[in-house]
This record gives C-alpha cells, structure tokens and sequence, in this order.
C-alpha cells in the first residue's frame, strides 16, 4: 500500500512539473527573442535562416533560428518589420513549453503603431474557432527583442503548425494547387466563405492558390484522415487585409471593384445556398459571443475595440435583414 501511495505521489509530481502546451492556454506569453534584427530587416531572404536565442520567462533557453515569409508583409515599403518563422532544434524543446514544435510563424506588429492590429488579427483567429473546430489554435504573445544589446517590446503571436492541427483534428493536407467546387465541403466552404465576409476580407481562395504553392491563397485544404468525409475542408489563415483591422496599407485584390477593404463583397458560389438558412442560424448563436470577443477585450485601444464592434454589428444587421441578406448572399453569390 505503502509503495502505491509512492507511485501515485511521484506521478502527481510529474504530471504538474511538466509545462503546458504552447497552445493549451489563452494567457499570455512573454518570451525574448536575440538575433541580428537590423540584418533581417535590411537583407528579408527567404532562403536564409539566422541563428537566434529565444528565452521564456519560465527559464528556458533555446537556440533557434529565425526566417523572413509572407509576400506583402515583407516588403519594406509595407512593413518595418518582417512576419517570421521560427524554426526549433528538437532536441533542445524537450521538456519546455515548446515540446513537439519543428517550426511556427509569428505574426509581428508590421510598425510601432499598428500594434492594435496584432491583436485584432488574433481575435480573429479566436473568432473562427468559435464558429468551427477546423481552425488553427493561435498564442498571444509579448515579444522583447534584443539586437546587440538593444531592447524593444512588441505584442505577436505563434500560429499553430497545419500538421499539428491536422493531426488533432483528424485531418490531413490536400498537396494540390488548385480543385474544384464539386470537390469541396459545401458547408464548410459556405462557413468559411460567411465568415470571411464577417470580417470584411477578399483576400483568399477556396479553390486556387498562386504560383505552385499548396491549395489555396490564405486558406488550407484538409481532408479526413478516414473515410466519410463530404469533400476538402478549407481551413483559412491571415486577415490583415479584413476590413475588421483596416491596416492601412491593406487593399483590395485586384479586379473586384472594391474601393476600400472595409466594403464587404460575398466570395461565396451559389450551388451552396441551400445551406445558407442553417449557417444563417449557426452565426446569429454567436453573434453576442464574437462581438464581445472583441468588445470585452483588455488589450485593445478604445478606438479600436469601437471601429470592430460597429463593423460586427454591421455583419450581423445583413443576416437580420431579409433585404440586406438577399442582396449579399442569395444574389451576390458566384455561379
């Protein structure tokens, strides 16, 4: 009996010593980041990975290395500072609340002052997965950066890793540059597609992607691991462009009319309107939800947390209204 307390006490130790998860918690996350900055943002090579220290407050120390991405984002007349991936040795994140992790993205603020649109960007991540499960998990951070001895702080956040997400969804990626509509769940582009006219963004495909990248622009195809399911899964990432942040140097994609990112156009195709009455439901249930997301947020300026909620409310007004509704969905869908 004596032996069997042991056991259980020893177990009961090990279980609370070992960290969290990255993704497992909403608070916060202040880690520091050492690298040659000043040379990332001056060269921003794609093919070139910088050896990095990032330390958690926790205690651990680990070395990684850090490489520019994006295509917008990464230009020097758009941002000052670079989106990243970090990339980890996975030897040395055993044991840390990096444990499992090879490499993430990291969203940055672009500038010192559009710091509110991290954390829009953030919330929106939030959002989705309130809407649905096929979402990627998403991790609020406090970066403080140090290039040769100098300091700075910023807000970011790591993006889950698509294998992960696939794996703890049960889903795994489509390797194609593009599909077709018959090849989709219809209702899971249809929420998706709703969604992404929520938050006022244009920039994304469900079906192709640029160049000879992996399907689509901005989103991700899954599909089930096992048999049963009813076609790809579009799993949408990056909305700087949503006119829900209004970044100010978001535009609208070429060739759709649109003066401004804040003006909604429904990306959606209409041999999925016979689902619409049910997603209609599926959003109107957590209009109260999201909008508070934002709304109750602690971090957000005033101005902000006042220019998203209107928008929201905005979104929600044309799901209230029979005209409105049928203006933006049931005649403003793609044949």
């Amino acid at each position: 009996m004596r032996n069997l307390v042991l056991i259980a006490t020893i177990l009961l130790v090990s279980v609370r010593a070992w960290p969290e998860s990255l993704f497992d918690s909403d608070a916060t996350l202040s880690i520091h980041l050492e690298a040659p900055f000043s040379q990332i943002r001056r060269e921003r090579d794609k093919a070139t990975q910088y050896p990095a220290k990032l330390m958690v407050v926790d205690g651990s120390e680990l070395p990684v290395e850090l490489q520019v991405r994006g295509n917008n984002r990464l230009k020097k007349t758009t941002c000052k500072y670079p989106p990243l991936r970090v990339y980890f040795d996975k030897d040395s994140v055993k044991g840390t609340i990096f444990r499992k992790q090879s490499n993430l993205k990291l969203v940055v603020a672009c500038k010192n002052q559009f710091e509110d649109y991290v954390r829009l960007e953030y919330l929106i991540y939030k959002a989705f997965s309130l809407l649905s499960d096929n979402s990627f998990k998403v991790r609020y951070l406090e970066i403080t950066y140090i290039d040769d001895g100098k300091e700075r702080v910023s807000p970011g956040f790591f993006i889950e890793q698509k294998k992960a997400m696939g794996k703890r969804l049960g889903l795994t990626q489509v390797h194609e540059n593009n599909t077709s509509l018959s090849a989709l769940d219809l209702q899971a582009a249809l929420l998706v597609d709703m969604f992404q006219l929520m938050i006022g963004n244009t920039d994304y495909s469900n079906l192709t992607a640029p160049g000879d990248e992996d399907c689509c622009h901005n989103t991700k195809l899954m599909m089930a691991t096992m048999s049963g399911g009813n076609g790809f899964i579009p799993v949408p990432y990056d909305f700087d462009s949503a006119g829900l942040i209004n970044a100010k140097y978001a535009v609208p994609p070429d060739g759709l009319s649109l003066s401004s990112v804040k003006t909604r156009k429904y990306r959606g195709f209409c041999r999925a309107n016979e689902h619409l009455p049910q997603m209609i439901v599926r959003f109107k249930k957590q209009a109260e939800t999201v909008i508070s997301l934002f709304r109750d947020d602690p971090m957000l300026s005033k101005r902000s947390i006042k220019s998203a909620v209107r928008y929201l409310e905005g979104y929600f007004e044309i799901l209230d209204g029979e005209k409105k509704r049928t203006r933006y969905l049931t005649d403003g869908c793609r044949t």
